[in-house]
């Protein structure tokens, strides 16, 4: 816009004399007021324009414009200060002569104004029109001004607008801005140099193992920071904080200290399951404790320490003689209670193992079980295994992980009837050609011919993605013939009522095994769960329990179509709905017990025959139903408010445009009616927003489950958001930054008194707006349309 109103500009015709702030200030008030009503409308541009024309040096006053704009310093694209820069800019484009006018004291001023910006787009935009890049003297010595003031904030911006990381080390600019609680500002800073980060993280890792987080006030007072805030760091949130560093900069291999309190942490995690829970085989918990403890000497005692603790002494034998501890390193308790010459190399549990008849068995010989480790294999498993599959069952294994890395994939598991394929990630990582990779994607992942069942699947297939990088795209499982039976599941129970054969304990939760119990009769056997599948070869037990992950899929399947036969519902409308696209809807009509009990005021055959899950609906409420369309938006539902009065064409045009069904209530049903398809339009009848939603919801047949409560941002309708900690939030309240990664984050409505009782805020990526876990959770598990939300994935 601004481009073409000044591509006819005048050439620059600067007035003689001296630049004059005070009748700027008073300009400026003009201009606020004409911006605060018009924005950035014609006489907007051409009041700069004229200024800019007449100006002796068109730099130095758009700076000085900028700084005099009431909102000034605030961040974000919505302000004046903001456009001043962005017009500047587009003038500059049409008016070359007056590049001359960039001399020093111009380059200065933009030097010294930097700071005091607090918004990274406008500081970005002033740094690159004014050439600073070409100054690094002149940005020096800018910085070094602000550091023997202590303005670390305001040294931080321009040093890494200037990227002058070399001349700083971690003790002048990060760390004294983290002891002030300035940690986001300090991570913009460390983003530009990887020296910094490896130097900031290990010296933070060295305190971390002193245990004693008094040093870094000890280290502040040495490098002499002013204003430090440590009050809010305590062990727990100080460990947090190296966790998060050492992650996002993927520097975990640089910690010691705090990888070993994640595996001390780990051992107390795996003591419980071994020792009370039982839930943990015996293979199982060797392998792991010793992954925890195998490079610890210290970690090694504290683990004969806890077994001992929970009576276990012939494992504290064990463990004894594994690594050879002498006897007189250990607690004189220990030492007392211990017998070096018992054979046994473990204490009997009574876990999962004793009481095999109890839990599911696979019901395939060992030799139906074939690993996939060579790429000969994999080949003969695309063109042999995969021959005339039209529904597997899919499942994937890794190694838990103690430290900052993310877990590795170690193994995938295919089942057909007859035959389990163990694809061994850890093997075959190594020697994986990117033309096999690709094959293994546009035969097998990407093949939407074989119908692929699994529970839980973004989870296994965002694992498959990240290992497999060159597999070809983008796993998703809406697309490529996938069915989540964790979803199937929620909407067989919820919104057809399905009953299934046998009854699951009430301590079962909602995982695999506690379906494969009310499908089947009996649980898995989850011990192994908890092992290391990066050890090769795998053991017999770890084998037989990845291929019964895979094959149950199999056998839910069917034992959930026969269900849905003889309980009079079409299986394969269900599939549909419930995300699989493998299957064509069967000719036969049978309404869902949803449909039957849905009768209102619009014929049923005007209504959708599938349910809709709420993550897929796209709705549109005019301006009768904006209050529902805000609701709407609080159950997941991506729902697009008219919230000013406009044509009917133009929400008609949107609703198709966009693919969205339309709400609307009153005399405007009927026209839109007649321009939409036959089911995209309601009108709401109930004059209240919780009838409202339920007129909504059987009219469209959406399901909405636990997980889509919330979220999406009901003020933007945006469904991406970012965690920030409660220590995030202060830090950008008391450094007055008001972006984080980009986006505004709104944090002055919070009440402070809240940051002392909330962990983590959710922020809308959209529009920066901040959530927290409240009262409105337990006033909308109250309400009415909460009894219709399916329990979550």
């Amino acid at each position: 816009m601004a481009s073409h109103l000044w591509a006819n500009s005048t050439t620059w015709n600067p007035s003689s004399g001296l630049i004059n702030e005070d009748e700027i200030k008073k300009w400026c008030y003009n201009l606020q007021r004409l911006w605060n009503m018009y924005k950035k409308d014609e006489q907007f541009f051409c009041l700069m324009q004229t200024k800019l024309d007449n100006s002796p040096n068109p730099y130095i006053e758009a700076l000085l414009i900028c700084r005099n704009c009431e909102d000034f310093g605030m961040p974000g694209r919505l302000t004046l200060a903001h456009d001043v820069m962005v017009h500047f800019k587009f003038w500059l484009a049409d008016n070359d002569a007056a590049c001359q006018c960039l001399n020093h004291e111009a380059k200065l001023i933009a030097c010294k104004l930097i700071p005091q910006c607090n918004d990274g787009i406008l500081a970005a935009n002033i740094f690159n029109l004014y050439c600073l890049q070409s100054e690094p003297y002149m940005l020096k010595s800018v910085v070094d001004e602000e550091l023997v003031g202590k303005k670390y904030k305001e040294a931080c911006y321009l040093a890494t607008l200037g990227r002058l990381h070399a001349h700083y080390s971690v003790e002048q600019i990060a760390l004294p801005l983290l002891l002030q609680d300035k940690v986001i500002i300090a991570e913009h800073f460390l983003d530009g140099s990887p020296d910094h980060q490896k130097a900031l993280v290990m010296l933070l890792d060295n305190i971390l193992g002193m245990n004693d987080i008094s040093q870094l006030h000890q280290l502040g007072l040495s490098l002499k920071v002013a204003n430090m805030k440590l009050g809010n760091l305590n062990p727990k949130s100080f460990k947090k904080l190296v966790s998060r560093l050492s992650k996002k900069y993927r520097l975990s291999d640089l910690c010691p200290n705090l990888n070993k309190k994640n595996k001390k942490g780990a051992l107390f995690f795996m003591l419980k399951k071994r020792y009370i829970e039982k839930t943990i085989g015996e293979e199982s918990w060797q392998e792991m404790a010793h992954e925890a403890v195998k490079d610890s000497p210290d970690l090694q005692i504290e683990l004969i320490q806890g077994v001992h603790g929970y009576g276990a002494h012939q494992d504290v034998a064990f463990w004894i003689r594994r690594y050879n501890i002498p006897v007189s390193d250990l607690p004189e308790h220990v030492q007392a209670s211990i017998d070096l010459n018992s054979n046994s190399s473990s204490r009997p549990v009574d876990s999962c193992s004793s009481q095999k008849d109890l839990y599911l068995q696979l019901p395939l010989p060992s030799s139906s079980l074939i690993i996939v480790d060579n790429p000969e294999a994999v080949v003969a498993f695309l063109d042999e295994g995969l021959k005339g599959a039209r529904l597997v069952g899919i499942d994937a294994e890794w190694k838990p992980s103690f430290g900052g890395k993310p877990p590795e994939l170690a193994l995938i598991q295919i089942s057909l009837p007859e035959k389990v394929y163990l694809i061994d990630i850890t093997v075959l990582k190594k020697n994986l050609s990117k033309e096999l990779m690709i094959q293994l994607g546009s035969q097998f992942f990407f093949q939407s011919s074989i119908l692929k069942l699994g529970f839980g699947l973004n989870h296994d297939l965002r694992a498959i993605e990240h290992s497999l990088p060159d597999i070809g795209g983008s796993l998703d499982v809406n697309v490529g013939g996938y069915l989540d039976l964790q979803t199937l599941w929620n909407v067989l129970a919820s919104v057809y009522n399905i009953q299934l054969p046998y009854i699951a304990r009430q301590d079962a939760g909602q995982g695999l095994s506690s379906l494969v119990q009310q499908c089947l009769g009996k649980p898995l056997n989850k011990e192994n769960q908890f092992s290391n599948w990066e050890r090769r070869p795998l053991r017999e037990n770890q084998i037989t329990y990845a291929a019964l992950d895979a094959h149950c899929l199999l056998q839910i399947y069917s034992v959930l179509e026969k269900c849905c036969r003889e309980q009079g519902t079409v299986f394969a409308e269900v599939c549909r709905a419930a995300g699989s696209c493998s299957y064509k809807p069967s000719q036969q009509k049978v309404q869902s017990p949803a449909q039957k009990s849905g009768a209102g005021s619009v014929p049923s055959s005007h209504r959708p025959r599938t349910t809709l899950l709420a993550k897929n609906a796209r709705l549109l409420c005019d301006t009768m139903v904006q209050g529902l369309g805000k609701y709407l938006r609080k159950l997941g539902i991506d729902t697009k408010i008219i919230s000013n009065p406009v044509q009917h064409s133009y929400s008609v045009r949107l609703a198709l445009m966009e693919d969205r069904f339309l709400i609307t209530r009153g005399k405007s049903y009927q026209e839109f009616a007649s321009q939409l398809p036959q089911g995209h339009v309601i009108n709401i009848t109930s004059q209240f927003v919780e009838e409202q939603v339920d007129e909504v919801l059987r009219f469209f047949n959406i399901c909405v489950s636990q997980s889509d409560i919330f979220a999406r941002c009901m003020g933007c309708n945006e469904g991406n958001f970012m965690e920030l900690s409660c220590s995030q939030i202060i830090s950008m309240m008391d450094s007055d930054v008001k972006e984080f990664e980009g986006t505004p984050v709104k944090y002055h409505k919070i009440p402070r008194a809240l940051l002392t009782k909330v962990d983590m805020f959710r922020v809308c990526k959209g529009c920066g707006h901040c959530y927290w876990d409240g009262s409105h959770i337990e006033r909308f598990l109250r309400s009415k349309v909460a009894k219709k939300v399916l329990p979550s994935d």
